[in-house]
């Protein structure tokens, strides 16, 4: 077998996408490295989503903070780097001290 095509678990994983809720810790909203190292270290999690954590909003520092220990774990693994989604459909709604922008519905 060609030792670049990765095992089925492999693609499986970098197929997923997980919530970013599914890594934070319960208590304070943190990354639980734990749960870093097992969903992207050794499940090889391909895509995390950001989504509004019992209304705990982390600010641009925190998420680049967080998005460069995910890609840490992911290199220190030898997986591909994860890819990372932030809904901002009006603006960086989710980032706390961001912009929201109004939408023009009735126009």
């Amino acid at each position: 077998v060609d030792n670049r095509i990765s095992p089925l678990l492999d693609q499986i994983g970098q197929l997923s996408q997980v919530d970013l809720n599914l890594l934070l810790k319960d208590d304070d909203g943190g990354l639980d490295m734990s749960k870093v190292e097992e969903h992207v270290g050794r499940r090889g999690v391909g895509s995390i989503f950001n989504n509004i954590n019992d209304g705990k909003l982390h600010n641009a520092s925190e998420y680049r903070r967080m998005i460069k220990l995910i890609q840490t774990v992911a290199s220190e693994h030898s997986r591909p780097p994860v890819l990372f989604g932030l809904d901002s459909i009006h603006g960086a709604n989710y980032v706390g001290g961001a912009t929201v922008f109004p939408q023009a519905l009735n126009l």
